[in-house]
């Protein structure tokens, strides 16, 4: 809330607190889950990759070289279901 103290003395007082709420709502529905989503899946891309230098460095080296091409197939996935 960064108006002008002005700014609300001209508003309909009635109307401030539904059109707040509706623009938080908006907020939430455009960010909140594909955020949320997007550090989960990196998250568990770098837990992965940890996990696969411990167990086997060699195929996880190999895996290394393909994560460019796994990481435009999320890019692709994530444009096509957003």
């Amino acid at each position: 809330m960064k108006q002008e103290v002005g700014w609300f003395e001209t508003q309909n007082q009635t109307e401030i607190a539904p059109q707040f709420i509706a623009n938080t709502l908006l907020y939430h529905m455009a960010i909140g889950e594909k955020i949320s989503n997007f550090i989960m899946n990196v998250f568990l891309f770098i837990s992965g990759l940890v996990i696969a230098l411990i167990r086997g460095w060699e195929l996880s080296l190999v895996l290394l070289g393909f994560s460019p091409l796994l990481i435009y197939s999320w890019n692709l996935m994530y444009r096509v279901y957003a």
